[in-house]
Formats: C-alpha cells, structure tokens, sequence
C-alpha cells in the first residue's frame, strides 16, 4: 500500500494541549493524502475538533484514555488517576478487543498518545505513528508508580508506545530516552494570522493598554481576577465562564475568534507550562509569564527549552491569586526579543510518515 486510505487519529483530551499539538501534523498528513477518510477518536466535542481540523472527518466521541485526573489546572488528582487506570486495566485484553474493532479498515494510526489504541494497532498490523512531547507511562508512574499493580500497568503502556512504528518527538519534549522508534522533530504549531489592531477595536482597547491574555489550558480552574490589578496599562482577556469581571477584562468566548488568531494578536501571556501555550508563544515571540505546576514531569523541560528560545519569567502561585505581576510584567516587556523557533515539526513528521510508506516500512 503506497498510501493510507483511513487515517483514524486518537487524541488524548486531558486538556486542550494533545489536540492541539497533533491538529498541525494531521492537516499536514492529510495535503499528501486528500482523499484520505479520517477519522477523530476523542472525548473532545466535535465543535473544538473541527476548529483544529481542517476538512471533513468522522467523529468518534469517546475518551480514548484516562490521561490524569485533576483538581485543577495546576494539581493533579493522584488518587482518582490511579482508579481510572485500575478500571481500564482490569480487563486489559477485552479493552484491547474493544480498541481493536475500532480500528476495523483502518490503515494508519496516529495516537497523541493513546496508549491502548497503539497497542490495538500492533496486535492488527497496522502501522501506527505515536506523536507527543510526553507519554502516560512516565507520567503515571511519577504520581502512582508505587501503588497496587502500577508496575504492570506501567510495562503495558511503555510496550505500546516502544512498538509504535514511529514516536515523534516534537520540541520541546520531555526526554524519553527509553523509547528507541523516537525521531525528534520541530514545534508542533499552528500559527494564526496577526490582527492585532482588530483585536484592539473589538476589545474597545486603547493604543496604550497590553492585552494579557490569561488562560490556563483546557483543565476548569478559577482563577481570582477580583485581586487583579486595574489600570495598570493592561487588558486581561479571560476565560470567564461567566461575566467578565467589570474595568478591563474581556471574555475569550465571546470573542468568537479562533484561538491561534488569538495568540498571534496579543501583547502577552499568562499561563502554565503546557506544551501548546509555550510552543506558540515561543514561534510567535510573545512575552510570558508563568506559574509552575512544580511535580509536572515535562514541565522542567518545558521551562528550559521557552527560557532557552523566548521571553519568559516566572511568577509564584500566591502571586497569580493576589495579582502580585505586574513588576514581573514590566521586567518581562524590558527583556530584548529573541529570535523565535521554526514552526517547522508539521512539515518534518508529515514528511517521516509519508516515506515510511513510501519505503515500504509499514503500510
């Protein structure tokens, strides 16, 4: 087979982050392959999918693994992660069965980073490309890997992953030293257009405030905007669930525009490490502030490589809910700008894929 003629692509939706990391290697796959039949295995709704994904596709809605429970964006849930994971291992082979007969006329899978769906590609021969800058074996093992069974559940993961027929490895990653199949790759980046005047008048932002768009990623988490500084040469754009806070805050909803347009028109950002907001904002050049999660696996990683490439500057957790920023604000926007990294892993993992096929390799 030269070329695949069901794509079928299983995103983790533990976040915003892994669908927005694969979405730019798909539509990259999908111009060599255009009449391709794609399919989307997510618990993702099909509105968020389609706003990553270009083209038509068959939406399978369904959580295709338990990622990590969370309390919120910043802590992690280690109880509730090891009941997930103690769930779906409790009948490893018929959860293999169930993934197999997903997979029924598929001829490429691409998993950020299903481990049961690799697995479930293995066992039917059809060649399957795992893409991520992390992978749940290491992360479950750092919250749960002393725990009842943990080991085994471990080794299953790792084995899926490690029998992938390729791992990209998009920058910036965690290392995953183990993972022999791994190929290194550019940032995985959509970047949106610059419309940084319209965003202004939409917003009703004069030419001399900041707009600091504050998110956290895909995980609900409150943040205390009632402690945010007024009047202190920035508009914060939210995500406020419900009305925005009155005196220079706007809701990110009721903007309507899509996100990589977003990130592409404002002045800076204030986050998490997580593998989309820095990878974007790094291409983009965009100044960050950031508060760390601190037992994150990837997260020093993460740290490492914006510090390395962009403008970043850290900030305390008790400072994000006082609203205690804005002197790191002002350090940050003196910080000389760099040069920003290529967006170029959609272009280079596309290009890995299609000669995998092209040489015979699998397919």
């Amino acid at each position: 087979m030269s070329c695949p003629q069901h794509i079928f692509v299983a995103v983790s939706d533990h976040g915003f982050g892994h669908l927005v990391q694969v979405a730019p290697l798909v539509n990259r796959v999908r111009q060599f392959w255009p009449r391709a039949r794609v399919t989307l295995y997510t618990g993702h709704s099909r509105a968020l999918v389609a706003s990553r994904i270009k083209g038509d596709f068959t939406h399978l809605q369904r959580s295709p693994d338990p990622g990590m429970a969370m309390h919120h964006a910043l802590d992690v849930d280690a109880d509730a992660s090891y009941l997930a994971y103690r769930e779906l291992f409790r009948d490893w082979p018929a959860t293999l069965d169930q993934e197999c007969e997903r997979l029924r006329g598929v001829d490429l899978v691409i998993a950020d980073i299903p481990f049961a769906t690799l697995a479930a590609a293995r066992r039917l021969g059809i060649p399957g490309v795992a893409v991520c800058s992390l992978n749940w074996a290491d992360i479950f093992e750092r919250y749960c890997g002393d725990r009842a069974d943990a080991r085994a559940w471990i080794e299953e993961m790792a084995a899926a992953y490690r029998q992938a027929d390729l791992f990209l490895q998009p920058a910036p990653s965690m290392p995953m030293g183990w993972l022999d199949n791994r190929l290194a790759i550019g940032p995985l980046v959509a970047m949106g257009r610059t419309r940084r005047e319209a965003l202004r008048v939409e917003l009703g932002v004069g030419a001399d405030a900041r707009i600091l768009l504050a998110s956290l990623g895909g995980i609900p988490t409150r943040m205390a905007f009632e402690h945010w500084p007024r009047g202190a040469g920035i508009h914060y754009l939210i995500r406020a669930g419900d009305e925005p806070p009155p005196g220079g805050f706007s809701d990110l909803g009721a903007l309507g525009w899509p996100f990589p347009d977003v990130m592409a028109s404002v002045d800076g950002l204030l986050t998490k490490p997580g593998y989309g907001m820095f990878s974007e904002a790094a291409c983009l050049g965009l100044p960050v502030l950031f508060v760390r999660r601190n037992d994150w696996p990837e997260e020093p990683h993460l740290v490492e490589w914006l510090l390395a490439h962009g403008r970043a500057r850290e900030i305390a957790r008790e400072n994000l809910d006082s609203g205690r920023f804005i002197e790191d604000w002002r350090v940050l926007l003196e910080m000389p700008a760099t040069t920003p990294p290529l967006a170029s892993g959609a272009e280079e993992g596309a290009a890995a894929i299609r000669d995998l096929f092209a040489k015979g390799i699998i397919g």
